[in-house]
């Protein structure tokens, strides 16, 4: 398939990855908000804990559990449930801190709604409800969109793992960078929907923050109030089965290869650098709504296309002097 179609296919796949992740979260955000504050507190904690688990290590399990003889569209659709488990989390954090998209008095009008029929009822909550959560759908679809350990471990049909086999196969920069260009432009009509709406002030409304009443849910609203939820249970259970089953097997080969260790070291040394580098940065930013947007924006097209864009960069003279240093990477 061209870079064209697994383009498309990803788009597709990640709009209703990401559609039904924020319908979701706003579900289990009205769940959790019934609950006692310390409840829903230490629950939001553990979502966190959950969004930042290593998705590599789930991809392994799922890719060790699933059957060589699984037709495609199996493990198609037993991908894209990883997916919007792991991204599920990432909306319900985002739900949760979001402004409120409706008053109290639009919520007692929407009460009065309650023998309406049930599509009448579903058009107005998308028109008045829905239509606030837009920047979060396309953060999250941002997230769907790049994926890429998943479908790594998992061999799945993804414009970043195509992109990245032609890249790493010998493929000409140029053309490698050409190839970006059909998701870059998808990426760009996400980022120009949470633009717009930052501008706009979508993130700078206050007031007392409106609960959808409880009344005649559909049970589609039950299922996907689950999904955050059901997302925590498989992580954590899939994340010890990987480690305490096969993960120990590895700690002897990893202390006798000591070119892998220090490959680990170099990660940990990494890490540690980029973030106090990207804290400092944070920090200087802060309050500051377009140095924001200028330290955000770039993250948000995802590493596979930093990471090209960088790569071209540092060939321009006198930039490429620097490109066997750690820099590229360190920002990056």
């Amino acid at each position: 398939m061209s870079i064209v179609g697994v383009t498309l296919v990803t788009a597709v796949r990640a709009a209703c990855i990401a559609i039904l992740a924020v319908g979701g979260a706003v579900e289990g955000a009205r769940f959790l908000r019934s609950l006692r504050a310390s409840v829903a507190g230490a629950y939001l904690w553990l979502t966190l804990l959950v969004f930042l688990f290593p998705s590599m290590l789930v991809g392994y399990h799922a890719a060790a559990s699933r059957s060589a003889a699984d037709a495609g569209w199996v493990k198609e659709l037993h991908y894209s449930f990883l997916v919007l488990i792991r991204v599920s989390h990432l909306a319900l954090l985002l739900v949760w801190l979001a402004p409120p998209v409706a008053t109290f008095e639009g919520a007692r009008a929407f009460t009065l709604m309650g023998r309406l029929p049930v599509l009448e009822r579903w058009r107005w909550k998308v028109r008045g409800w829905l239509g606030g959560f837009w920047p979060i759908i396309a953060v999250v679809f941002m997230c769907a969109f790049q994926e890429f350990d998943l479908a790594a471990c998992m061999n799945a049909r993804s414009w970043t793992i195509a992109l990245f086999d032609a890249q790493a196969g010998g493929l000409a920069l140029t053309e490698s960078l050409k190839l970006m260009l059909w998701p870059l432009a998808v990426e760009g009509l996400a980022l120009g929907v949470l633009v717009f709406r930052v501008k706009t002030g979508m993130f700078a409304s206050s007031g007392h923050r409106a609960e959808m009443p409880p009344h005649a849910r559909p049970l589609a609203c039950d299922l996907l109030a689950t999904l955050p939820f059901f997302g925590v249970l498989y992580i954590l259970l899939a994340g010890p089965l990987v480690t305490l089953r096969d993960g120990w097997l590895g700690l002897p080969a990893l202390a006798e290869n000591f070119a892998l260790s220090g490959e680990v070291t170099n990660s940990f040394l990494l890490a540690l650098v980029s973030s106090v580098a990207a804290w400092f940065l944070a920090f200087w930013a802060y309050g500051n709504r377009s140095k924001v947007v200028l330290l955000v924006l770039p993250g948000l097209m995802g590493g596979l296309i930093v990471s090209l864009g960088l790569l071209a960069l540092f060939q321009i003279p006198p930039l490429h002097l620097l490109r066997s240093t750690p820099i590229p990477v360190v920002l990056a």
